[in-house]
Order: C-alpha cells, then sequence, then structure tokens
C-alpha cells in the first residue's frame, strides 16, 4: 500500500507541475503596453485608409467599415477586451462603427442605439457617446474628421482613450 501512495502522490505533483508550466507559458496582454500600441497603431492606419479611398475614388464609407472591422479582428488577437467605437464625418454625414462588445448609445440631438454602425447626418460640432453610463464628449467637424473611443474592460482592469485628432 505505501508504494501505491507513494505512486500515486508523485503523479499528482508531476500533474500540477506540469499544469504550472503550461499556465505560466500562455501569453497574456500586458494592461497598458498591448492597449496603447493598439491606438497607436489605429491612429497611424486609420487617416491612411481613409485618404487612400478618397483619392483612390471608392467609396470611403465602405472601405471606413471595411478598415474597422479588420482592424478590429486583428484587435483581438491582441488583446481580447480591446474595443471602440469610431466615427469619421465627411459632407452632411458622420458613419459610426461599435466595435465594442455591447451597443453604444450616441448623443446628437436624440438618443441613437449603435449596435455595429449608424449613418447619421450632420447636424453640429459636437456629439456624446454613452457607454456602460459615461460620457464621452467629442468635437466632430464637417469636412473629414475622424474620431474615436477605445476600451479595454476586463475584471481587473479598465483602459480607455478618447482620440480627437
Amino acid at each position: 500500500m505505501k508504494k501505491a501512495q507513494l505512486y500515486l502522490f508523485a503523479a499528482i505533483i508531476l500533474i500540477v507541475l506540469a499544469f504550472t508550466l503550461a499556465t505560466s507559458q500562455i501569453a497574456r496582454p500586458e494592461d497598458s503596453g498591448v492597449f496603447q500600441q493598439l491606438v497607436t497603431n489605429f491612429k497611424t492606419q486609420a487617416p491612411i485608409a481613409l485618404n487612400q479611398a478618397v483619392y483612390g475614388g471608392t467609396n470611403v464609407s465602405q472601405a471606413f467599415v471595411t478598415f474597422t472591422q479588420d482592424y478590429a479582428e486583428y484587435a483581438r488577437t491582441r488583446d481580447p477586451a480591446f474595443g471602440f467605437i469610431a466615427m469619421y464625418s465627411r459632407d452632411d454625414e458622420i458613419m459610426i462603427i461599435n466595435t465594442l462588445q455591447e451597443s453604444a448609445d450616441v448623443l446628437y440631438g436624440s438618443l441613437i442605439r449603435v449596435d455595429t454602425e449608424a449613418r447619421i447626418p450632420y447636424k453640429g460640432s459636437s456629439l456624446t457617446i454613452r457607454y456602460h453610463g459615461i460620457d464621452y464628449e467629442l468635437s466632430i467637424e464637417r469636412s473629414l474628421s475622424l474620431r474615436a473611443v477605445f476600451i479595454s474592460q476586463t475584471k481587473e482592469r479598465v483602459n480607455v482613450h478618447v482620440m480627437e485628432e
């Protein structure tokens, strides 16, 4: 009996050790480092995508939708909690794309619920994004302008960045 107990104890120790080693090697996103990289990359790449559409004569709205969806998909490979609400205005229209896990409200004369995307007529120079009860006020111009609210939220942390450039 003692020999069987020793083997059982050794097997439990080996299983615990293997589990500890395996889980310690799983890549975990660093709280703010990955988040800041994703925000910076979006700030760099989004204007390029919009400019290519404008000067290439393609549909700017469709290019914006495609870019934001592709970027959100890429970003979630780096940080599964990452999402954003991006918008651009051009002429008399504002295009809003929501890649967050839940819908967001846009207060712009009236309340507009945005699940994935919305197009609204340009009415003035500021609008408010409401997500989880927090308001983010953004200025927006009639000419081509790009704005975004980035959020990465887990049980342990919340990262937020508002882009008004």
